[in-house]
Order: C-alpha cells, then structure tokens, then sequence
C-alpha cells in the first residue's frame, strides 16, 4: 500500500519497538482497517522485524486485579462507571438512562456476540439482518409459510425486577402482525450464579408487567416440532 512505502525499514524497526501490541502499531502508521492490518503484517514479518514484546488478545491471561496494576486501574475504572464516584453514587434515573444508552450502542454499533445473517423479507421487500442460525431458520419458514413478520428495534417493552430497581427495555425477535403476536427464539436460558441474568425470570417478568403482550417462546424442541430443526 501506498502509505506503507512511505516508510523506510529503520522508521518501521522503531515503530514496531515501541509498540505494544498491533493495533498500536496500525494506529501509529494510520493504516486501520482490515486490508491495511494485512498488509502491515505482511510487510513487518518480511522483514524479520521482532514483535515478541506484543502483547496480544491474551496479554492478560492469568492476571488478576491483584496481581497487574494495570487491571486493576480498569476495574477502578469499570465500577465507578456503573456505581458513581465515591460519595456520589448514580441515581436511579442516572442507571436508567445508562441502561437505556447501553442497548441502543450495542444495536446502532453492531456489537456481534453471534453469527449475523441476512434473510429477504418478502412482505416488507427488505433486506433484514437476524442474529444466529436459528433466527435465519426461523425467519426462512416464515417466509416458506407465508407468514408475515417484522423484525425491528423500534417495539419493545418496559419491565423491571421491582423495588428500587431500574426500568429495563425488551426487544423481541419477531414481530406477526396478523396475528398481533411476538416471538423470541431461545437457544437455552442465561442464568448466572449472581442471579443478575436470569432469562426466566425475565421474560416471566416483562410478561406479567406487559399483559396485552401476546409473547410466544420457541425453544430447541419447539424449534424440531415446526420442523425447523432437524
């Protein structure tokens, strides 16, 4: 690439030492991206240029808050941006707004936590992304059927564990318009030891609070039942 032969190998030598890590370098080379990442690599490890002081995706392995100052600054870092500083903690309407904040970045920044597929909504003539392989078979039997469906961001539902906890929003997977009915697809329920993610609990929750909701759940066997799954 054109902005990489701008670089004489000593300049590449001193950037790569004192760099931490790859990203680091592409950054001081302002070559971001994929194909430009590529061509870094490429042109460093032609040189036989040592990187064995990067640090990696799996700097950390190992490490605790205890043991790395460094973790430890980021899990200072991390708590008082979920409770406040010390002395003045986040109010209710402060956690609520995080809350709220937090689940429209997840969505507009695309933040994949599964495979992402695209399926043609023939009822609505757009292309819509679905997130895993049994959304994807989901949506393709909808089609098959001839069932009309949505999917969208823009419907959900406001729910909370009570007390002084915070309001929540649920978004479901699918939306059936002639039938008025949501649909969320379930691989299986998220409970930590914590009690803070519970999936039962949750969706058991935006039911009750949400009474004209017509919700359905399909699991793995339901799924099978539909034929869905083989």
């Amino acid at each position: 690439m054109a902005k990489l032969k701008k670089f004489t190998d000593q300049q590449l030598q001193e950037l790569v030492a004192n760099s931490t890590s790859w990203r680091q370098l592409c950054i001081a080379l302002n070559m971001l991206g994929g194909s430009s990442h590529r061509a870094v690599v490429a042109r460093i490890k032609t040189l036989g240029i040592d990187t064995s002081h990067f640090t990696g995706k799996c700097w950390n392995k190992g490490l605790t808050k205890e043991t790395h100052p460094s973790l430890a600054k980021g899990a200072e870092t991390y708590k008082r941006t979920q409770t406040g500083r010390p002395g003045r903690p986040h109010t209710i309407e402060t956690r609520q707004k995080m809350s709220r904040s937090s689940s429209e970045r997840s969505w507009s920044n695309g933040v994949v936590r599964t495979k992402w597929f695209h399926v043609m909504n023939p009822f609505t003539s757009d292309l819509v992304r679905v997130q895993g392989n049994w959304e994807k078979l989901y949506a393709e039997y909808l089609n098959t059927s001839g069932i009309k469906w949505e999917k969208t961001k823009k419907k959900s539902f406001t729910w909370t564990r009570g007390g002084n906890d915070i309001f929540h929003s649920y978004h479901p997977d699918f939306y059936l318009p002639d039938s008025d009915t949501y649909v969320e697809i379930k691989g299986y329920m998220w409970k930590s030891k914590d009690g803070r993610i519970d999936d039962e609990l949750k969706l058991r929750l935006v039911q009750e609070q949400n009474p004209e909701m017509k919700l359905v759940i399909l699991m793995e066997e339901d799924l099978k039942t539909l034929g869905i799954l083989k």
